[in-house]
């Protein structure tokens, strides 16, 4: 051995220490989205992607379960092969009556529904397999509907008659409640009631051209063999038609 310091010694060399297997262990923890989803991969792959909303097996299974729970209390229609008793099974469950007699159809007061039309809608309805309140809304629009039309058509034909009425004005002048008479006068003695009643009816009595027309008519018959003896008056002949046509006086035609 040498008496020099370790300056002047050449000193072994030693091998490093061998590494632990701990050495090679990764330290990150592994990201949030990782072990959220982690449970797909015991997923086929195929499976995975649609999957991929759901952050748990336990979502998963929660999610399914309620799709299959609200699957069967749904209610299917039938096709077109179906008989009678499956589709009877399924009007039922959404809730048709069973006859179009189970639909209590309500109109708003004072509006009077005709029953021919009204039990025509519940045939109509029970056809279309509509429910009570499917029923109610729609007989609610019709009848909703039809008085607004028959306001607008009651006005129109009110408009018209004013109009109507200031033009025979100006053509007869006075004299127009006795031209009036002499057409209601020859319509009655022609039996020509019915056709009265359709002009009236219809508004086609609001017509100017037409009640000229039969004004012309009534005066060429007056002057006519189907009259004779002196012209009554207007009151003389009101007089005369009441006597003859009691049921006319309660219409107001005489």
């Amino acid at each position: 051995m040498s008496d020099g310091t370790v300056l002047g010694t050449e000193v072994a060399k030693q091998d490093p220490p061998a590494e632990t297997p701990e050495a090679n262990v990764a330290t990150t923890e592994p990201t949030k989205d990782a072990s959220e989803k982690g449970w797909l991969t015991s997923v086929p792959t195929k499976y995975r992607e649609p999957l991929g909303n759901y952050k748990s097996q336990a979502e998963f299974i929660e999610s399914a379960l309620e799709a299959f729970d609200a699957k069967s209390k749904a209610i299917i229609r039938p096709d077109d092969s179906a008989g009678d008793e499956e589709w009877g099974a399924y009007w039922k469950a959404v809730g048709r009556p069973d006859t179009p007699d189970g639909y209590e159809l309500k109109a708003p007061e004072n509006v009077p529904i005709n029953n021919e039309l009204a039990k025509d809608f519940r045939k109509r309805a029970h056809e279309a397999g509509l429910n009570a309140e499917q029923s109610q809304s729609l007989f609610d629009w019709y009848v909703n509907s039809a008085t607004e039309l028959h306001k607008a058509n009651s006005a129109f034909r009110q408009q018209e008659r004013t109009q109507v009425e200031t033009r025979l004005r100006d053509s007869f002048g006075a004299d127009l409640e006795v031209k009036m008479e002499g057409i209601r006068r020859m319509m009655h003695t022609f039996k020509g009631e019915g056709l009265y009643d359709y002009l009236e009816t219809t508004g086609l009595g609001n017509n100017y051209d037409l009640v000229m027309f039969l004004n012309r008519v009534a005066e060429a018959i007056s002057t006519d063999s189907f009259v004779s003896g002196e012209k009554p008056t207007v009151q003389d002949q009101k007089t005369k038609d009441a006597a003859r046509y009691p049921s006319l006086e309660k219409k107001g035609w005489v």
